[in-house]
């Protein structure tokens, strides 16, 4: 029964790894106004849990750096750590 459990898990990962390519652009047109409000304030040490594809990283406060690319700013973000449990949605 566990081979069972673990294999439909994984197909239910995967649809909806699937679906999730298809629908973000949608959600993410919804939720992109509240992140544009909430991300540029956060600061310490963050910890986002199912970040998908982590669209919101873009909404944390950049910095440019010498070479002059972005970056999250150090001086704000101590640390970005993430918690996805659908493997499928690794980058």
């Amino acid at each position: 029964t566990s081979k069972v459990y673990n294999m439909l898990s994984l197909t239910y990962d995967w649809l909806f790894s699937a679906a999730w390519v298809i629908e973000s652009e949608r959600n993410d047109g919804k939720v992109n106004v509240y992140r544009k409000t909430l991300w540029p304030d956060i600061s310490g040490k963050v910890l986002e849990l199912g970040p998908g594809y982590a669209q919101s990283l873009q909404f944390l406060r950049h910095t440019t750096l010498k070479d002059g690319s972005e970056a999250v700013d150090p001086a704000v973000i101590k640390s970005y750590t993430v918690i996805e449990p659908n493997t499928f949605l690794y980058g």
